[in-house]
C-alpha cells in the first residue's frame, strides 16, 4: 500500500513541477485546469489509501 501511495505522490509532484516549470498558469489556463483536476483526484486517492492502510493495521 505504501508503494502505491509513494507512486501517486511522485506523480502529483511531477504534475506540479510541470505546471510551474512550463509557466502554464500564464500560458494556457485550460491545460492548468485539467492538470489541477488530476492533482485533486490524486490527493483524494492518497487520502483514501492512507485511511485504508491505517484501518488494516488495527484489524
Amino acid at each position: 500500500m505504501d508503494y502505491i501511495i509513494s507512486i501517486l505522490e511522485q506523480e502529483k509532484n511531477r504534475i506540479n513541477r510541470r505546471i510551474y516549470d512550463e509557466n502554464l498558469m500564464q500560458k494556457n489556463m485550460k491545460a492548468v485546469t485539467a492538470e489541477l483536476s488530476k492533482i485533486t483526484e490524486i490527493k483524494k486517492a492518497i487520502k483514501i489509501l492512507k485511511q485504508r492502510s491505517k484501518t488494516k493495521d488495527f484489524e
